[in-house]
């Protein structure tokens, strides 16, 4: 299993093998955000949150972590 930060989708490796990966959350609450993107992972998949730092860190497949990398951006917007 793998491990990186959040970065550009094309930093995600290739194939299907679990790995996890750190989303920075730049205006809303990673609580928040965290049941959201249960929605899109595994069975297998979980996501943690760390407030102190406003980040998620989701454990999935790595076609689930690409649908998180394009879907945040969307969600974690100014209010």
């Amino acid at each position: 299993m793998g491990s990186r930060r959040c970065g550009p989708t094309a930093d995600i490796p290739e194939g299907r093998r679990r790995i996890v990966w750190i989303f920075d959350i730049k205006f809303g609450t990673a609580g928040e955000l965290s049941e959201r993107c249960k929605a899109v992972l595994s069975e297998k998949g979980s996501v943690e949150v760390d407030p102190r730092g406003n980040k998620l860190i989701i454990t999935d497949f790595t076609e689930n972590i690409k649908v998180l990398e394009e879907l945040l951006p969307m969600l974690d917007v100014e209010t």
